[in-house]
């Protein structure tokens, strides 16, 4: 179970029983997005709390119906989990330990979920448990690893991580980092636990956003806070002359039916003869296509 407080200093959610895997959304959507708060999983006498399970957040979570079944859905998002240790699913060896796929690893990770509503209860919850998972069509549910943090940091009971997240779905831009902050008088040392780097995935053009935990009860989410950004995608700036951009081609590009494009163009005076806006590179037949603006 899951409950939400609304406070001056931001959003507060805790988890306040041992649950499967519990997802809580704001109701917005958004697209370029700042994305932060902090997580504390307490630990004391009173409440004693083991360390097994997982904390994180969603971002970019869409809901998408079936073009030609009504009554079916897909569940897609980003899903950045972060567990205290290695927790192994039965179906793995002593000798496979953290290289299991169906492990649960250590170390922050982010991915991309997709979960058909076909699917059984039992799948969608190994999805999120599992370090990865191969596609499986036939169980309608599927994820793609962006992120492993290399050293495997842990998360520690009675202590608070502070995340922040950036989501550019115009450049397909994902950075996220999670950092502590211990307070000496006034002066304030911030150690960072991990940073992700950039990350490029256009998989999800932007979504609701939303907190996580599976297994792992007694944990707070606070001073939770979005901002909307720039999009980072700006226009190409070109001289007119030589200057140009190779796109390759469409097998490359991943395009494999009909598409379109658009361009803004700014000109200072009609071009003599024909000004080449998006052409094809010339083939062996000498035949090139080309869109222009003509005199």
């Amino acid at each position: 179970m899951m409950y939400e407080d609304r406070k001056p200093s931001g959003v507060v959610v805790k988890e306040a029983a041992l649950n499967s895997p519990l997802v809580l959304l704001g109701e917005n959507r958004f697209e370029e997005v700042r994305y932060e708060g902090t997580f504390y999983t307490a630990n004391s006498v009173e409440y004693p709390t083991t360390a097994n399970g997982a904390i994180g957040i969603v971002f970019g979570y869409q809901r998408l119906v079936h073009k030609t079944d009504s009554t079916r859905f897909v569940t897609r998002c980003y899903l950045a989990t972060w567990r205290h240790n290695y927790y192994p699913y039965t179906t793995c060896t002593a000798n496979q330990y953290e290289n299991c796929n169906y492990g649960a690893t250590t170390g922050l990770q982010i991915k991309l979920v997709s979960i058909d509503s076909t699917s059984s209860p039992n799948n969608r919850r190994e999805i999120l448990w599992w370090s990865t998972y191969n596609e499986d069509a036939s169980k309608g549910i599927t994820t793609r690893l962006l992120y492993q943090d290399p050293n495997r940091a842990v998360w520690q009971l009675n202590t608070a991580y502070r995340w922040r997240l950036f989501h550019h779905p115009s450049t397909g831009r994902i950075r996220m980092s999670i950092h502590t902050v211990a307070k000496e008088g006034a002066v304030a040392e911030v150690t960072t636990v991990v940073d992700t780097g950039d990350i490029f995935d256009k998989g999800i053009s932007g979504g609701q956003i939303g907190v996580y935990s599976f297994a792992q009860w007694n944990t707070t989410f606070s001073n939770v806070a979005v901002r909307c950004l720039e999009p980072e995608n700006h226009a190409a700036l070109f001289d007119g002359a030589a200057a140009r951009i190779s796109l390759g081609n469409l097998q490359g590009m991943g395009i494999t039916r009909s598409f379109q494009f658009s361009a803004w163009i700014k000109i200072s005076e009609a071009p003599a003869s024909s000004y080449p806006v998006i052409c094809t590179n010339k083939q062996t037949n000498s035949q090139t296509i080309c869109i222009s603006i003509n005199s």
